[in-house]
């Protein structure tokens, strides 16, 4: 299981022993474990997330000549085209997909993903959706789909598989000004609901897929690198200060969150 705490483990380490740990008592650190298809693992102090992981388990869309096109409204398990796998995880920075086909995608190379970012409100209907091949985006039967160029979306293709990143940062700003509810600490499950790619069939759905649908992942609130953190604090004594004691407590709720896994019987 890897933690997202935007530090090495040497440095952790290196803080746990030179700086006293803040003492945060064990009712304000809740580490949720969701049993769903991507194992994902959060951490949260005093109501702020802090620190998350996934380990995505791989879906897989079917291969179904009859399967039904253009039908967003009553997803399914297959494609008419050709089977494929997707994999969704993310780090402090970004979201990672990775859609790779089966076989010849007879020509249809292109990905279509649907995202919900309002899972934590009961709601979790498809909010924004992404064009990526086209590098636009849009809110899925509202608005017309716009570019994305600038925002850090980035797709690559190799031996068939697309490999695609989007930063955190866009779910957060809606820097199109697009209308979707944004991601935050409060708020912070993201779900992709549907694709249609590789073909004309639309995949996704509890049904099909579970409450998880085809990925779902969690917002981590990042703590800056030691690099980082030292540029923005400066070299002042207090600065350092504070540094070191957010790097403590970080190890903290390391140490404390290996341990409750542990307990737990989750390696």
């Amino acid at each position: 299981m890897t933690f997202i705490l935007g530090l090495s483990n040497a440095y952790i380490a290196a803080e746990v022993w030179e700086f006293p740990l803040l003492d945060y008592s064990p009712e304000n650190i809740i580490i949720t474990m969701l049993t769903n298809a991507t194992n994902l693992v959060k951490i949260t102090v005093a109501g702020i997330a802090m620190a998350a992981s996934t380990l995505s388990a791989t879906v897989t869309v079917g291969y179904d000549p009859s399967a039904a096109v253009g039908n967003f409204g009553t997803p399914g398990s297959s494609s008419d085209n050709v089977a494929y796998t997707i994999n969704l995880t993310s780090d402090a920075s970004d979201v990672n997909l990775v859609l790779t086909p089966s076989g010849s995608v007879n020509g249809l190379d292109f990905v279509n993903l649907y995202f919900s970012t309002t899972v934590e409100h009961g709601t979790g209907g498809s909010g924004v959706g992404f064009e990526i091949g086209n590098n636009d985006t849009f809110v899925p039967g509202v608005t017309s789909p716009v570019s994305t160029a600038g925002d850090g979306i980035t797709h690559t293709e190799s031996a068939g598989a697309w490999d695609i990143t989007i930063p955190w940062s866009y779910f957060e700003t809606d820097p199109q000004g697009l209308g979707f509810t944004e991601i935050s600490a409060e708020n912070d499950i993201l779900r992709l609901n549907l694709s249609q790619s590789f073909g004309y069939s639309v995949a996704g759905g509890s049904a099909n897929f579970g409450d998880s649908r085809l990925g779902e992942t969690s917002f981590a609130a990042t703590i800056p690198d030691s690099g980082s953190a030292l540029l923005m604090l400066g070299t002042t004594a207090g600065g350092l200060l504070a540094l070191r004691r957010s790097l403590a407590c970080s190890a903290r709720i390391f140490i404390r969150a290996v341990n409750r896994i542990r307990q737990l019987g989750k390696p």
